[in-house]
C-alpha cells in the first residue's frame, strides 16, 4: 500500500529545510543545525515511525478526497435518506446490504492487526467487514425507531399495554426487549467512537435569518470527505457471495475471551 505522509510530517519536513538553509552562512560555510533544528528532525523522525504503527485496513489503497457540502436535513433540504418510505428504507439498505461481509487473501489478512477466520474449507478466502457499513446498519436501526408504526420493534412494545400484544408477543417481549437493548446500545456506542475516530473539525457557520430575526446556525458546510464510492466500490468488489455459516468452527480462527463480555462466575 503506498502510504501518503500526514500533511503535519510534510510541514515539518518543509520548516527543517527553511532552518537548515537559514543556518548556512553567506560566506558558504557548511550548514549547521540549531537546537530547533535537532527537535524538529527528531519529531519527523516520530511521526515517520508513529505512521508505521498504524492500523492497515484492506480498503486503504482506494481511499481517496472531495469536497462535499453536507445537506441540512431540515425544512428543503431533505436526502433520499429521511423519512419512512419504503423508497427511503431501501436507499438506506443499499449503502450496506451487499456489503455486509468482504473477502479478502491470506496476504491482506496477514496484515491485519486483528486476526480474522478464513472461510471454512477455504484458507484463501478470509472474512472480514468494514466498520462503515457495520456503523451504516447500525445508525439505520436506530432511525427505523423513530418510525413505530413502519418498524415495529420490542423497544416499542415493551411500552404498550398488555392487552395491546399477542400471546406471543406477551410472553417473549421482556427478553427481545433487553436483547433489543443491548444491540441498539452496542451501536449507538460504535457509532460514538467513529465519530470520536474521525473527529471531523469542519467548520459550521452562523447567519443572520431575516424570518427568524436572529442567528442561526448553518450545518450545510462543506467537508473534506473520504470517496464514499471509492470505498462502496470496494465493498461490492469483495462481497462473499455465499453464504457464510457462523456457526462452523474453523481450524486455526482465532477464540475469542469471552470473559470480557460475559461474566461466566
Amino acid at each position: 500500500m503506498a502510504w501518503k505522509s500526514p500533511p503535519k510530517a510534510s510541514d515539518e519536513e518543509r520548516l527543517l529545510q527553511q532552518t537548515d538553509e537559514e543556518d548556512s552562512s553567506s560566506f558558504g560555510e557548511p550548514p549547521r543545525h540549531s537546537g530547533s533544528s535537532i527537535w524538529l528532525w527528531l519529531s519527523l523522525t516520530l511521526n515517520a515511525t508513529l505512521v508505521g504503527a498504524l492500523a492497515i485496513a484492506p480498503a486503504d489503497d482506494v481511499i481517496s478526497y472531495k469536497t462535499v457540502v453536507f445537506h441540512s436535513g431540515i425544512h428543503l433540504d431533505k436526502t433520499e435518506y429521511q423519512g419512512s418510505s419504503d423508497e427511503v428504507n431501501v436507499n438506506w439498505e443499499a449503502l450496506y446490504n451487499n456489503m455486509s461481509l468482504s473477502l479478502i487473501s491470506p496476504s491482506s489478512a496477514s496484515k491485519l492487526i486483528n486476526k480474522t477466520t478464513h472461510l471454512s474449507g477455504d484458507p484463501q478466502s478470509y472474512v472480514i467487514q468494514l466498520a462503515v457499513f457495520h456503523n451504516l446498519h447500525c445508525l439505520n436501526m436506530v432511525r427505523k425507531l423513530l418510525y413505530p408504526s413502519k418498524y415495529p420493534s420490542p423497544i416499542h412494545l415493551s411500552h404498550s399495554q398488555p392487552h395491546e400484544r399477542s400471546q406471543h408477543e406477551h410472553s417473549h417481549s421482556q427478553t427481545s426487549y433487553e436483547e433489543e437493548v443491548i444491540h441498539l446500545e452496542h451501536c449507538i456506542e460504535g457509532i460514538r467512537q467513529s465519530l470520536q475516530c474521525s473527529a471531523d473539525t469542519s467548520a459550521l457557520f452562523w447567519e443572520w435569518s431575516e424570518r427568524r430575526q436572529m442567528m442561526v446556525g448553518n450545518t450545510g458546510t462543506t467537508h473534506t470527505c473520504r470517496d464514499w464510492e471509492k470505498v462502496r466500490e470496494w465493498g461490492l468488489g469483495h462481497q462473499t457471495g455465499i453464504y457464510f455459516d457462523p456457526y462452523v468452527k474453523v481450524e486455526g480462527a482465532p477464540v475469542r475471551d469471552d470473559s470480557i463480555e460475559f461474566d461466566d462466575a
